[in-house]
């Protein structure tokens, strides 16, 4: 997000001395701001004293903040469910009767070499039920 030129004080103290009277076209000139963006501050910000205003923007950066944390364990969480699908599907085509849990070994290089060491996600309990819902407890501790 682009950061304003203005203080939320100084949007604040325009917005006071268009509400005492003064032509919002002297404003303007006078901060060098356009008549539209003028007016987008006073129906956002319309009203509110400049601790209002900044506890506004805080908010407003705290939301985008989480939307990205957000996405990315979106992201993170579908690459999972994709691995753990690839895994369980090469499991049931193969021939020699070895379940995925003998493959242990292979999931946990996969792992590795793809999100970093799975020993990260196994340790941290919001990923290992995610992750891990139902393995036995060999694969966990198989290094």
């Amino acid at each position: 997000m682009r950061k304003s030129r203005f203080s939320e004080t100084q949007i604040g103290r325009m917005l006071k001395d268009a509400e005492s009277g003064r032509p919002a076209s002297d404003i303007c000139r006078e901060n060098g701001i356009s008549s539209t963006t003028f007016y987008k501050w006073k129906a956002k910000f319309g009203g509110m004293d400049a601790f209002d205003v900044r506890r506004l923007k805080e908010l407003e950066t705290e939301h985008s903040r989480l939307k990205q944390m957000f996405a990315e364990l979106s992201l993170e969480n579908q690459a999972l469910k994709d691995v753990i699908e690839k895994s369980c599907q090469a499991s049931r085509a193969s021939t020699s009767g070895q379940s995925m849990f003998g493959r242990s070994s292979a999931l946990l290089r996969y792992f590795s070499e793809h999100m970093g060491h799975a020993n990260d996600y196994i340790s941290n309990p919001v990923y290992s039920n995610a992750l891990f819902f139902g393995l036995p407890g060999r694969i966990r501790n198989n290094q």
